[in-house]
């Protein structure tokens, strides 16, 4: 059995750039990775069909995104002459997120279901090629631009670059710790990510309507301009010269980071007009608790990213209320059970 498990992403900001070729298609922006996600699982099945089971049931709905990946995969492979037979195959997915609420649970649906795939008949692609059939699955069904990329990733993850993985490009923002000269090392991460549903939107009714798109889009452009620039004293992994003359990696501090992406986001927010009152409601319920909130891109979800302490503070002034995610800095992870 192949088991892997593939982060979700929340996207505070973005904006839309269409393309005829779907793997320039796609969105910039930025977003933010939660330890909780999609768990795919491949094995052989108890008889000769192939089967898929979503939570530990039939679900059509949400089967369709695996579908749309295999086709992607079956079409593009059989030009090489490599193939694979999913007869006698199960692939059950555990989904830890809730679905259709701006959590990119499509996104983790369909790179897991690549990377199962080619792990368990050892067809010899990298994770990047796995990740570009999970793109096109996403773009043709219309539910997702910039999440696949992102996934793919750790962190709170900058999207700088249009397109699916091997022709877009991003960058990570993962807790670090100087270990030596100009050398920087991931570590464990000490943020959380809080969270409220309201229910679901429909990413595809805001991504494919020319008026959202055309709001979003400026809007968008605007707010990554503004995150980006390095004039308010907050490093967003930039370079400086010491007084040797030598580049090296600046540290950032992550508290002001974190907030200034926030504070991005829920700016994108307003003046998208995206987000409803009861999401403000909430928002303003959690002002000054934690490091910043807004609305998730696209769900009616609340998302707020706190330290340690406000994320206890929260679990005991809101019982239940909440849920509470670490930020993910491991990203994807595969096991093999032989």
């Amino acid at each position: 059995m192949i088991s892997v498990f593939v982060p979700s992403h929340i996207t505070g900001f973005f904006s839309i750039f269409d393309n005829e070729n779907p793997l320039l298609k796609g969105s910039l922006g930025a977003g933010v990775l939660l330890d909780k996600g999609v768990i795919t699982e491949i094995d052989k099945n108890a008889d000769e069909s192939f089967s898929i089971l979503i939570n530990g049931k039939k679900d059509e709905y949400n089967e369709v995104i695996i579908l749309k990946t295999i086709e992607f995969m079956e079409n593009e492979l059989n030009k090489d002459e490599i193939q694979f037979n999913l007869d006698g195959i199960l692939i059950n997915q555990t989904i830890q997120v809730p679905i259709g609420c701006g959590f990119g649970s499509s996104a983790a649906s369909a790179i897991g279901t690549a990377i199962c795939i080619n792990e368990y008949f050892n067809l010899g692609l990298t994770i990047e090629e796995c990740g570009k059939y999970a793109h096109l699955a996403e773009v043709s069904l219309g539910t997702g631009l910039g999440d696949v990329i992102a996934e793919l990733s750790k962190g709170i993850v900058l999207r700088t670059k249009v397109g699916a993985p091997g022709f877009g490009e991003v960058k990570s923002i993962v807790p670090q710790e100087k270990t030596g000269f100009g050398v920087f090392e991931p570590l464990k991460s000490d943020f959380y990510v809080i969270t409220k549903t309201l229910g679901e939107i429909s990413t595809a009714s805001i991504i494919e309507d020319p008026k959202h798109k055309k709001l979003i889009t400026q809007v968008g452009l605007e707010i990554g301009e503004e995150f980006n620039q390095k004039d308010d004293g907050i490093v967003i992994g930039s370079k400086f010269k010491n007084k040797f003359n030598v580049a090296v990696d600046n540290e950032f501090n992550e508290e002001e980071t974190i907030k200034k992406f926030m504070n991005a986001s829920l700016s994108f927010a307003k003046r998208t007009h995206l987000i409803n009152d009861e999401l403000l409601k909430i928002i303003h319920q959690l002002h000054g608790k934690v490091l910043g909130s807004s609305m998730a891109m696209l769900g009616n979800t609340v998302f707020a990213l706190a330290n340690e302490n406000q994320k206890l503070k929260l679990e005991a002034e809101y019982y239940n209320e909440f849920d509470f995610y670490k930020l993910e800095t491991g990203g994807i992870r595969i096991n093999a059970d032989n």
